[in-house]
């Protein structure tokens, strides 16, 4: 395995094959060394001599992972000598890890969603989304001590194989990974056998890699590695990494001060005729961020809720039914790009107005070309005919050549 390419074509022919990585961590133990690996596991002499029993009777056809810049370099490499085993089918094991940092990974997690894939891991990986990988199954083991269970976690494993002896099993059970993979590979030659590591864990919103902290990662490649963006985390991760700036408009000041150009007027022209000085009309901001648009909602005489994905921005967790005279979703349907979530969106705005209330969108206009992984992904704009299916049309019309705005009733 050279490249992402090589085991993304493994993966589609079906051809098997067996992978289990030794980086620092299993290096510094089978070496003898003092200490644990980053996710905790302690090095102990039980532990140490089965990983070096992995390597000095190594299953025939097994591939050997490890990293050329490994801090161990030179005691490792002296082990390897002494040992006779530079003959061993070694390979990088930053292939995928490194795609995985660079953006690059989406091939790989395109052709594994088209197998059979059984996931051993910790709990923290039980809440993968499926639109990352789809399991079967999926194989429970402690963060810290699954090598202490490792003979039981490869006996489930195997009854699974049973059933589908071709399946692609994933490991990301720590050093446990490299003491189950040889001995499944050498009972089930026609399955796959893949030491992930640490991979998966960005997905689970677990950033336990320093490569996974950077911005560049979490608000942009780890999309481009999906394809596509789930709002409910790309939000929440924008916010917690900006912070004031977000809040401040993320260094987007010069749109946002157009948007208010384009929004305030129609504010006043759409629903401020609703208001009256005998009675206080509420309005939902749905999708509100920091609230840009309260101050004028005020001032046409509502009182405001705010909702939003990002708890810290709303003033409401949640939507009550028949709550509100009126809600704005200021460019915020653009950027709900599942279908499903969409209708749950405009459900629960319809729900949210009293009967009669009116919903006021502004939008981007429908974009000519498709989404790109990285740039424009985020943005699914769908015009006024999926809200019509749900609300009454009351006004449509385009503000500019690159929004609209639509008031609509229930």
């Amino acid at each position: 395995m050279r490249s992402v390419h090589d085991y993304v074509e493994a993966l589609r022919v079906g051809r098997p094959f067996a992978q289990a990585n030794y980086g620092d961590g299993e290096w510094g133990c089978l070496l003898g060394n003092a200490g644990k690996n980053v996710n905790g596991e302690v090095y102990e002499p039980e532990l140490a001599e089965g990983l070096r029993r992995t390597l000095l009777e190594p299953v025939p056809g097994m591939l050997f992972g490890t990293n050329p810049g490994r801090r161990l370099g030179p005691a490792a490499d002296r082990f390897i000598a002494d040992h006779g085993l530079k003959s061993l089918a070694w390979v990088d094991k930053e292939i995928l890890s490194g795609a995985n940092v660079r953006g690059e990974l989406r091939p790989f997690l395109e052709a594994l969603r088209k197998r059979d894939v059984v996931l051993v891991g910790p709990q923290h990986l039980m809440g993968l989304p499926g639109y990352v990988v789809g399991l079967h199954d999926f194989v429970l083991v402690p963060d810290a001590t699954a090598w202490r269970e490792a003979d039981d976690t490869a006996s489930v494993v195997a009854e699974l194989l049973q059933a589908r002896p071709d399946a692609v099993v994933l490991f990301c059970a720590g050093m446990a990974s490299n003491l189950m993979i040889p001995t499944l590979w050498s009972r089930f030659p026609d399955a796959t056998f893949l030491d992930l590591g640490a991979t998966l864990d960005p997905y689970v919103g677990r950033f336990t890699r320093k490569g996974y902290r950077t911005p560049e990662f979490r608000l942009e490649r780890k999309w481009r590695n999906l394809g596509f963006y789930d709002p409910r985390q790309y939000w929440p991760d924008r916010f917690e990494l900006q912070g004031e700036h977000y809040v401040a408009g993320g260094g987007h000041q010069h749109e946002h001060e157009r948007q208010v150009e384009l929004v305030v007027p129609a504010l006043r022209g759409m629903l401020g005729g609703m208001v009256s000085t005998e009675t206080t009309l509420r309005v939902l901001d749905y999708g509100c961020g920091p609230g840009r648009f309260r101050d004028e909602l005020e001032r046409l005489g509502y009182a405001y809720d705010g909702f939003d994905l990002i708890p810290e921005l709303g003033t409401v967790e949640r939507i009550e039914a028949e709550r509100y005279d009126a809600a704005v979703a200021i460019y915020v349907l653009q950027h709900i790009v599942e279908d499903e979530e969409y209708a749950t969106a405009l459900h629960d705005l319809h729900r949210g107005l009293k009967p009669g209330g009116r919903l006021l969108v502004i939008d981007a206009v429908i974009p000519t070309l498709p989404p790109v992984p990285g740039r424009n992904m985020h943005m699914a704009p769908r015009g006024a005919g999926p809200i019509e299916d749900v609300f009454r049309l009351g006004e449509h019309r385009l503000l500019d050549d690159g929004h609209w705005v639509g008031v609509f009733e229930k």
